[in-house]
């Protein structure tokens, strides 16, 4: 899960997770189950994860929040 969330947190574009789930060799049904964690996670910096058809999904929210949440990431 720590690897999702800073991969979301440094990422300028949209991710797909079919994507991810190829290049980490996991199943998709892995990352989504991840995924609950990683939204939970966010949620407490005021952060949200917009998803968009054959996009995938982007991370909103502001630049404060951003470098909170990886910088409390780090920390732990």
């Amino acid at each position: 899960m720590t690897f999702l969330l800073v991969r979301f947190l440094t990422s300028a574009f949209s991710i797909k997770l079919e994507d991810t789930a190829d290049e980490w060799f996991v199943s998709r049904a892995t990352l989504q189950n991840d995924m609950v964690e990683v939204r939970e996670r966010f949620q407490r910096y005021q952060l949200t994860l917009e998803t968009r058809p054959r996009h995938g999904m982007k991370l909103f929210g502001s630049e404060v929040s951003i470098r909170a949440c990886l910088t409390d990431l780090l920390w732990s």
